[in-house]
């Protein structure tokens, strides 16, 4: 069992997500540019919000704090 987590993890996990039309028009109209199919241009949609938002630079100096 722990042999099949460790290949989940080095996999990465699903997420399902919900968009309506609009959106997934929108998202349609990154791939190419964002990423080389949907969920790259999800993911890389996600990341630029968390850096925008300072939230993963706010994380990692948390955890720098705490070393």
């Amino acid at each position: 069992m722990e042999q099949n987590r460790n290949k989940s993890i080095n996999k990465g996990e699903r997420v399902n997500l919900t968009f309506n039309s609009k959106q997934i028009d929108l998202i349609d109209s990154l791939v190419g540019e964002m990423g080389d199919n949907r969920a790259d241009v999800v993911k890389t949609i996600f990341l630029n919000y968390l850096s925008e938002k300072e939230i993963t630079t706010a994380i990692i100096k948390n955890k720098l704090k705490l070393k």
